[in-house]
């Protein structure tokens, strides 16, 4: 979007809340006529909803395109879902909640375990009202993927990243230990907000993997 940073700047100044974060999947690139001045998705937002479960089935994840859509907001609707894909707030965020680098490949589980972080941190995410970037969603052009990377060791790393998140959000056969809570540090749940109001404000169940 042109002059995105001033555009993302409005939008958080708009939630009147310091510890606001920007954030929903983006729009497809390809699409982004449709949603500029005389496109016919104009006001349109993509917006996720709906948490299923993965890993196992027992790790909430979001949709990815989106599965909703936020229509002519007049200001940032506050949301239960968080995209690494398009993510904008202050920097002590990122001090805050750092990216867990002791979880690699768990592209789409990171995300809702990102939000559990985040939210019982004190933190929020809105939907913005417009589209300030878009994604490409088409394939790798030079037919690589994901799944190449570290292909030996790849499924390892991810099962210890799924049983990492089973642990903070003590769902599964995660360890529920006090010592394993505090070993996570930083990258484990905030003291804010309850795991149990989490599940409230998401309207969901983690230990019965409903909603």
């Amino acid at each position: 979007t042109k002059n995105w940073d001033d555009v993302a700047k409005t939008e958080w100044l708009a939630t009147g809340n310091e510890f606001a974060i920007l954030s929903t999947v983006p729009a497809d690139v390809k699409d982004q006529k449709e949603y500029e001045s005389g496109g016919t998705k104009i006001g349109e937002v993509p917006r996720q909803c709906l948490v299923s479960y993965s890993g196992g089935g027992d790790i909430p994840t979001y949709q990815s395109p989106a599965d909703a859509t936020a229509m002519h907001l007049q200001k940032p609707l506050l949301s239960h879902a968080w995209s690494g894909a398009m993510s904008f707030a202050k920097c002590h965020f990122e001090e805050s909640v750092p990216y867990d680098s002791f979880a690699p490949y768990v592209m789409g589980a990171e995300q809702f375990t990102r939000f559990a972080r985040l939210w019982t941190r004190g933190y929020d995410v809105y939907t913005p009202t417009k589209n300030i970037v878009f994604h490409d969603y088409e394939p790798n052009p030079d037919g690589h993927n994901l799944k190449e990377w570290l292909k030996p060791r790849r499924n390892r790393f991810k099962k210890e990243s799924l049983q990492r998140f089973r642990t903070f959000l003590q769902i599964g056969d995660g360890d529920r230990s006090e010592k394993a809570q505090a070993n996570l540090g930083i990258y484990g749940l905030g003291k804010r907000r309850t795991l149990a109001q989490l599940n409230d404000f998401v309207g969901i169940d983690l230990s019965t993997h409903k909603g």
